[in-house]
């Protein structure tokens, strides 16, 4: 029926359909200028050569015309079609021989095909490109078809019956349509688990599974069914733009995958493709793309073997799904390669290598969905876990709060007996000592001497007894502050500094940039802390030697600053003495528990203050500091 040379043609007898495959003969047009009149002169058509199989030539720059002469036979229909594919095919003319004379251009009517024909304009509306044929017994009938150059030139044709290819359009869109329904749900699944879980591996997988629908619903002829107008001004752009997409977003996928547990080559290279392939996806309506998609189609195979080692890592590490990522990258890479080889021409162009990539797309998402699946599993079983192990800790907690409220309701009523049954005995011990001493001031020295000495022993009694106290109270300093709005010159009144001046070897120094500023305190404590830091330096201060107190308001601050020489070796200490239970190196014979600066640096620091210790050769500074929230009028 099908020859370049009409004596050896064969006949088509009584089949429904016949491939072209292994009839056909080729010419590449290296001048790209050839017109049907001169590819019909006998010099071009001498050049013709027969190719085995379909027309897969891979990269080429050049046009390609391809040749056939048909003649059948009786019992088959005269008018039959001659279907021609991939759909992805951007230019084509099909020349077929109407009149006697083959060798005449007027014999030959003309068809323009493509995706970038407008759909509305081809004789028949089907996913493939379509050509009415008048097929005769006696008169072999020619057909030519001229090829545009594109990224890869490859074309399958077929002649049938219209009812063969309406069957075959049917069962195709059905087939098309469960496929694109099953990945587009798969898509929109797992787009919403990320929204749900907030983990990058559902959005890539689901990104990535979208580009694959827009390559199948573009590359496989289903848009020009739904936009018969429009088809021919997107198809193209969207095809190439998914395929580069889908490259960006499996490099991505494998990134959120490998958790940074791999070398860190394969990270860069991952990025690397990413980066590359969304550059080839925004260069889609240029020239330019061509060769970027053959180096992405390149780089493409070394990431499938990043891929494929990454997940080979998380086998080894048992992780959730981690087989079936294997498999799934494994798919991937065999289906890439055979589309490759194809491209190259090296694997001939038959059904199972025309368009592999939507197979082994669909076995990959299944693959990776399940794994998918199983990861959100062990999500949820960690989960639950975690959940069960808060309300163990819950439960755990409410009974050490219960435990230390009981403890702390013993101890307030251990302090208040100890409170009551302590300073009783030791008051009346303190009045008889007053009385006794003085009926008894006459006598001699060793008597007051040992009287002095009664009344430091009941004045430690006391003391500790006041340390037990307010430590009991200063557990929680909150608890009893009740801080209010306050002028700095009316808390550092005349009557209190005259007050401590008089019980402290003291002189103070009030700045007159304090003015009218204010302070949030509770005047109470903050008397208190200062208070202690005052005491503090009266035990420890050279004996004679007075202590300065400053007062100053310095950028936002209530600056309190106080100056006292100490013993060379006190000079030593720092900030370490604001330390529970920490005393200076020289207090083994002064009276304390280590608890007063601790308790000044806790009411600083509610009051959202700062309290430091500076030192010298000299001198030793406490500095306090409390912020000053406003001036008053």
């Amino acid at each position: 029926m099908l020859s370049g040379d009409e004596a050896s043609a064969r006949e088509h007898g009584t089949d429904s359909s016949f491939s072209l495959a292994g009839h056909m003969e080729q010419y590449v047009d290296e001048t790209g200028q050839l017109t049907l009149t001169k590819a019909l002169q006998p010099a071009i058509q001498s050049k013709f050569t027969h190719i085995a199989g379909h027309l897969n030539t891979g990269h080429i720059d050049h046009p390609v015309w391809l040749k056939a002469t048909v003649r059948t036979e009786d019992g088959f229909p005269r008018h039959t079609i001659l279907s021609i594919g991939p759909p992805s095919l951007e230019r084509l003319r099909v020349y077929v021989q109407t009149g006697n004379d083959p060798s005449s251009p007027a014999s030959y009517r003309e068809y323009r095909l493509g995706a970038d024909i407008p759909a509305s304009q081809r004789t028949l509306l089907t996913p493939q490109f379509a050509v009415p044929l008048v097929l005769d017994n006696v008169r072999p009938t020619t057909i030519l078809i001229r090829v545009e150059p594109g990224i890869a030139i490859s074309l399958f044709a077929t002649i049938l019956t219209p009812e063969d290819l309406y069957g075959q359009t049917n069962m195709l869109l059905l087939l098309q349509g469960a496929y694109l329904g099953i990945i587009l749900i798969t898509a929109l699944f797992s787009i919403f688990n990320f929204y749900r879980l907030n983990e990058s591996p559902y959005l890539y997988f689901g990104l990535f599974v979208l580009c694959i629908f827009c390559f199948i619903l573009s590359g496989e002829g289903i848009l020009v069914l739904a936009l018969p107008q429009q088809a021919h001004l997107v198809t193209e752009f969207i095809r190439r733009t998914a395929m580069a997409l889908s490259f960006v977003f499996l490099a991505l996928f494998g990134r959120s995958i490998q958790r940074a547990r791999s070398h860190p080559f394969a990270s860069r290279y991952l990025l690397f493709i990413s980066i590359l392939s969304g550059i080839t996806a925004l260069s889609a309506p240029f020239w330019l793309y061509k060769d970027l998609a053959t180096a992405s189609m390149i780089g493409a195979l070394g990431m499938m073997m990043i891929l494929i080692h990454i997940s080979s890592i998380l086998v080894m590490e048992r992780e959730p799904g981690s087989k079936m990522y294997l498999a799934a990258f494994v798919i991937i890479q065999a289906g890439y390669v055979l589309q490759l080889l194809r491209h190259f021409g090296v694997v001939p162009l038959e059904w199972w290598s025309s368009n592999p990539m939507p197979f082994f797309f669909l076995l990959a998402i299944i693959l990776i969905s399940f794994a998918l699946t199983e990861r959100l599993r062990e999500s949820r079983l960690a989960a639950e876990e975690m959940s069960i192990e808060l309300r163990n800790n819950r439960d755990v907690l409410e009974k050490s709060l219960a435990v230390q409220e009981n403890m702390g309701a013993r101890k307030k009523r251990l302090i208040d007996m100890i409170s009551h049954e302590y300073r009783t005995p030791i008051a009346i011990i303190r009045a008889n000592i007053d009385i006794m001493m003085l009926n008894e001031a006459s006598q001699s020295k060793e008597a007051a001497s040992r009287f002095c000495k009664i009344n430091r022993a009941i004045q430690r009694l006391v003391e500790i007894m006041d340390i037990s106290l307010e430590e009991s109270q200063h557990d929680d300093p909150r608890d009893t502050r009740n801080p209010q709005s306050m002028r700095i010159d009316e808390f550092l009144s005349q009557e209190y500094v005259a007050e401590i001046t008089s019980r402290f070897n003291l002189s103070a120094r009030m700045s007159e940039s304090i003015g009218n500023h204010c302070i949030k305190a509770d005047a109470a404590q903050l008397k208190t802390a200062l208070f202690n830091l005052l005491d503090n330096a009266g035990k420890y201060s050279v004996p004679g030697s007075r202590i300065l107190l400053e007062c100053s308001v310095e950028q936002s601050w209530m600056v309190m600053r106080l100056r006292n020489r100490v013993e060379e070796c006190f000079i030593r200490e720092g900030d370490e003495l604001f330390e529970q239970y920490r005393r200076g190196r020289n207090s083994t014979n002064t009276a304390g528990a280590g608890l007063g600066l601790w308790r000044v640096r806790r009411i600083v620091e509610h009051h959202h203050g700062r309290v430091a210790i500076e030192r010298n050769t000299e001198e030793f500074i406490a500095t306090l500091r409390i912020p000053v929230i406003l001036t008053s009028e």
